[in-house]
């Protein structure tokens, strides 16, 4: 997939300096969400309807009912479920490069508790991605660093509310899977880390 964008720019290890005063992030959790039906809302101006990546739609939800939650490997505060019900209200730029996702999620944990989870963010287009919505069976998984997000929990159930008194953000990247042909949008999820040393 040469024509690939990214978000501009990726990070790079060595780039990475831990300055006083800054955040760290800290590995937390894996979401995996399934796509279902996409209902475009406005005018297209080209690309066939229903598909809200093909032209310049400017806003489209889209059905995310199923997914799942589960723990990054040493995080301490375990959260397993399964998505029961969710959609995204994308907005399309006028310029066709980026999206705004602004998902809405209710998840419920395998100890039965309901946890309504939001993110919002920033998407990059390309080519690649009009394939993938056009159904082209040569676009495969794609790399991380196609969207970065901001998410939130919020529930009534106090083994819960540590959820509620952090900051999360997110990397994100499509699943493509095969028979049946589904996409998946999965983001590794980190707690930002305050800092408390100085200058």
């Amino acid at each position: 997939m040469d024509e690939l964008q990214f978000l501009n720019p990726l990070s790079k290890e060595a780039e990475i300096k831990q300055l006083p005063g800054f955040p760290r992030l800290k590995p937390a959790y894996i979401l995996k969400i399934n796509l279902g039906q996409i209902l475009s809302i406005g005018k297209h101006s080209q690309g066939e309807p229903g598909l809200c990546m093909c032209g310049v739609s400017y806003l489209c939800r889209q059905e995310t009912s199923t997914g799942s939650l589960t723990t990054a490997d040493g995080y301490e505060h375990a959260v397993t479920g399964e998505v029961v019900y969710g959609a995204d209200w994308l907005i399309n730029d006028p310029d066709e490069k980026h999206a705004r996702p602004n998902l809405k999620l209710l998840i419920k944990t395998d100890d039965g508790i309901v946890l309504s989870s939001e993110y919002t963010g920033v998407a990059v287009f390309s080519e690649p991605i009009n394939r993938m919505w056009q159904g082209d069976p040569s676009v495969k998984t794609f790399p991380f660093g196609i969207s970065t997000t901001v998410h939130s929990f919020s529930t009534g159930e106090p083994k819960y509310k540590h959820l509620e008194q952090k900051t999360f953000v997110g990397n994100g990247r499509f699943v493509i899977g095969e028979n049946p042909r589904t996409i998946c949008v999965e983001s590794r999820i980190s707690e930002v880390i305050a800092s408390c040393d100085g200058d």
